[in-house]
């Protein structure tokens, strides 16, 4: 929960962001940053739901990005990945499903 967002913050944010920006606008570069990082999530055991799975996590990439265009630095989108893999994973090892309830 710690060093995965440290590590796509670093990639995805840090190298990927900071190099699109260097060759188009912000809007497009954090969009494409968005997008793969949403694909970069794929699993191929999930099939079709990945498509949920890489369209959420693109809206969270294009979050990430955009503040961390704004503010310029990482760490707060470390921050911010980190709490919510750690929401994520609470919901996951606890069993809860939409269809439990």
């Amino acid at each position: 929960m710690v060093l995965a967002p440290f590590v796509e913050e670093v990639l995805f944010r840090g190298i990927v962001l900071r190099g699109l920006l260097s060759r188009m606008g912000a809007a497009p570069a954090i969009a494409l940053q968005a997008v793969l990082f949403g694909v970069a999530h794929v699993d191929p055991e999930r099939g079709a739901g990945n498509i949920g799975l890489v369209l959420v996590l693109s809206a969270v990439g294009a979050v990430l990005g955009v503040y961390t265009y704004w503010k310029r630095r990482l760490g707060p989108a470390i921050i911010g990945h980190a709490i919510l893999n750690a929401v994520a994973m609470t919901i996951a090892l606890s069993g809860w499903t939409p269809e439990s309830q």
